[in-house]
């Protein structure tokens, strides 16, 4: 049902296709990512996806059309971040990856996350309102908008991935931020980002009925949740466990063909920009 959704996504039909793709060659240039024939391989059917794809996606979805497109509003982190922050702690080289950034500044944070032969999404929703959300915490009655990190696993309960693990790395990771960016004191007990504020809410979402397609799932709520930000998260989307603002939402009643699909549109995808690569290099090397 969204297959033309993202099908615009890909030649800048939503919004300034000049735009689109200056903002693509931005972004490929600050964070570059190598495709190779074996990367591409992966998205034949029946098969797993591997990470080079995946981030290739993230960034894809995370690629502004216009000035005022959603995803200026999204943050993604690649697939290696999160695994990272599990083996190591959130570490010194690990915090130089976002030394450019204040993640606060978005309105969505994307970490895709692979581990024990599996993908999934985790999406912190408004991080910056952590405060007013601790605040208001338990009261229905509060229509602003408030924090929120959600797992979109393609297993639902059958999840192989060790949820309290994947919550308590990316609070460590947003306290260690915040106290950059606005803790001075760097007193640990005002961060902010707790399990009793910042739970990990797992909403009930269409999952996978086979053993290959998780890495097309996760890229699929990427695109999803990119497109909630259309709507306002409030303290009654949170006490209903994300009913209304995710599993009865239209985004989420899409089929196993409609995966199948896309499959093949990122396939298109990769091969519209070697075609837009060859020809502006091909410019590029032209006799003046």
């Amino acid at each position: 049902m969204h297959s033309t959704e993202i099908s615009n996504h890909r030649d800048g039909s939503n919004g300034n296709g000049t735009y689109f793709w200056n903002s693509l060659r931005d972004t490929i240039g600050r964070n570059p990512i190598i495709i190779n024939g074996m990367d591409v391989r992966t998205l034949l059917p029946e098969t797993w996806l591997n990470d080079s794809i995946v981030n290739f996606w993230m960034k894809w979805v995370g690629v502004p059309q216009s000035p005022n497109d959603l995803a200026s509003q999204v943050y993604t982190f690649s697939s290696h971040f999160l695994s990272s922050v599990l083996l190591n702690s959130y570490s010194s080289d690990l915090k130089r990856w976002l030394r450019k950034i204040n993640i606060f500044d978005k309105k969505l944070l994307l970490f895709p996350f692979h581990g024990v032969g599996h993908w999934s999404l985790v999406a912190v929703y408004n991080p910056s309102l952590i405060k007013q959300t601790s605040k208001r915490w338990g009261d229905a009655s509060y229509t602003n908008e408030v924090s929120c990190m959600v797992h979109f696993d393609s297993l639902g309960r059958k999840t192989t991935h060790n949820r309290s693990d994947i919550a308590w790395a990316i609070r460590l990771v947003l306290n260690s931020e915040w106290d950059r960016h606005y803790n001075t004191s760097l007193d640990k007990t005002s961060r902010p980002f707790t399990h009793r504020c910042l739970p990990l809410l797992t909403p009930k979402v269409v999952c996978q009925d086979n053993s290959f397609d998780c890495g097309m799932f996760t890229c699929r709520y990427a695109f999803n949740a990119i497109q909630l930000l259309k709507k306002r998260l409030t303290m009654s989307d949170v006490h209903n466990k994300l009913k209304c603002y995710v599993s009865e939402d239209s985004l989420f009643d899409f089929s196993k063909g409609d995966i199948t699909r896309m499959r093949v549109e990122i396939h298109d995808i990769l091969a519209s920009i070697t075609d837009q690569y060859r020809s502006h290099r091909d410019t590029s090397e032209a006799p003046a």
